[in-house]
């Protein structure tokens, strides 16, 4: 019932949603999907970096995403914890 309510109400709408934001992108805008990051996570965490102006060698980059990245055997991430 939920996919069809979707492909009946909800998929035009979202649709023109995503084209919209596809038309605005200009140079402060940065457009990335998920399956990107999960596809080519350093690449994708580079790209973001470069686009803030925040300079990372690939080796910081490598190290960042393996330290923070999901556990594909237990499905938790690991989450930054206060103060530290």
């Amino acid at each position: 019932d939920g996919l069809v309510l979707f492909a009946r109400e909800l998929s035009r709408p979202y649709a023109e949603w995503v084209l919209g934001w596809l038309k605005v992108r200009d140079a402060n805008a940065i457009l990335i999907s998920y399956e990107q990051m999960l596809a080519n996570p350093n690449e994708t965490f580079l790209r973001v970096c470069m686009h803030l102006g925040i300079v990372m060698t690939k080796q910081d980059v490598e190290q960042m995403v393996e330290k923070f990245k999901t556990s594909k055997d237990t499905r938790e991430a690991i989450h930054f914890r206060k103060g530290e």
